[in-house]
């Protein structure tokens, strides 16, 4: 096939994209074995139909704009512009009136007539963006990017397990196959406390993901840490204290993420610990860099956090987060990132120590 007709399939394969829909310009012009490669993943033609199909429902192209035609050794490169209105719920965002601009780049190969690659860059920020779900901040896209796919995971495994332990016993109850009914409620009840506290920490996860300014106080580090430990003291069975310096640290941050750390760090260690008596040390230090305000290692003598759990968090990857209880170490990640802060774990022995430093903010 000559240059032009080559041209000429690709740009009669967006006009019945335009005029009729992406399913019935897949199937009429890719070959049944051709391959679809987006933004580095490879499709076969079926899975790729699955996928725009699901992808209509929320974001239905209304228009697609080629604003550029190359033809690159055996390929047409198009650079365009698709239209899209929103139709349903996405990334927790409701649909609006106005459409959606998405930049993209297709690298065809044609054979006798048919693509039999399809190649996408898709920009996907451009979307994101008029959603309103990224800021002009890297760190908090990032955070937010990350937010979207822990809280995907712990939606598809953590409530998704702990719901069919529900129905298991509920179907048991109907059936009359369960010994004590009292015995069920109670593992039920406790269930759902679960699920209730995953959510909530759900919702917490998302306070910090979004675009919230930070709102940066001044205090003596000491008026955040004593009402924490004395919480924890008064409300379970285990000795938390804290150690300081003689001059207690004045600092310039946000009090509210700052707590939120804190308190996911002594919730971890004295609610999921199998120590008899469950002990927590708070010792706060002078900064050892010059760019620190402060520096605080919590230290519990329970048992050492399961490497399923931390992995993820030391190596800034979502995808091994398996269940509910990982949550808590996601939030005092995210709030050490927004702080501009380190965040460290060391279980050598017995025990686990977890160090946090932060620099003032302005």
């Amino acid at each position: 096939m000559s240059e032009s007709e080559k041209v000429r399939v690709v740009h009669d394969y967006i006009d019945v994209a335009n005029n009729e829909s992406r399913v019935a310009a897949a199937t009429r012009y890719i070959a049944e074995d051709g391959i679809i490669i987006i933004n580095g993943k490879r499709l076969s033609r079926s899975e790729y139909l699955t996928q725009i199909r699901e992808s209509d429902r929320t974001f239905v192209p209304a228009e697609t704009a080629i604003e550029q035609t190359v033809v690159q050794d055996d390929q047409v490169v198009v650079r365009a512009t698709a239209t899209l209105d929103q139709v349903e719920q996405a990334y927790g965002v409701e649909p609006t009136d106005g459409a959606i601009e998405q930049q993209f780049a297709v690298f065809h190969r044609i054979v006798d007539g048919k693509i039999v690659e399809l190649a996408i860059v898709v920009d996907e920020t451009s979307k994101f963006r008029e959603l309103g779900l990224l800021s002009e901040d890297p760190t908090k896209e990032q955070l937010q990017d990350q937010y979207y796919q822990v809280l995907n995971r712990v939606l598809r495994h953590d409530l998704r397990n702990r719901l069919n332990v529900i129905r298991l016993a509920a179907d048991s109850l109907a059936d009359g196959d369960i010994g004590d009914p009292a015995v069920a409620g109670v593992k039920v009840r406790s269930v759902v406390d679960e699920l209730l506290q995953t959510t909530d920490k759900a919702r917490a996860l998302e306070q910090l993901a979004i675009d919230t300014p930070l709102e940066p106080t001044t205090f003596s580090i000491d008026s955040l840490i004593d009402p924490i430990l004395d919480t924890y003291n008064d409300r379970t069975d285990a000795t938390c204290s804290a150690s300081y310096p003689d001059e207690v640290p004045v600092v310039t941050t946000d009090k509210k993420l700052l707590w939120n750390a804190l308190n996911e760090l002594l919730e971890n260690a004295v609610v999921y610990t199998e120590a008899d008596n469950p002990e927590v040390t708070v010792s706060v230090r002078g900064p050892s860099a010059s760019r620190d305000a402060c520096e605080l290692c919590v230290e519990d003598n329970g048992t050492e956090i399961p490497e399923e759990v931390l992995k993820p968090i030391t190596e800034n990857s979502e995808t091994k987060l398996l269940h509910g209880n990982g949550i808590g170490l996601w939030i005092v990640k995210w709030c050490l990132t927004r702080l501009n802060g380190d965040l460290s774990f060391d279980q050598a022995g017995d025990g686990t120590r977890v160090n946090m430093s932060f620099p003032n903010l302005e």
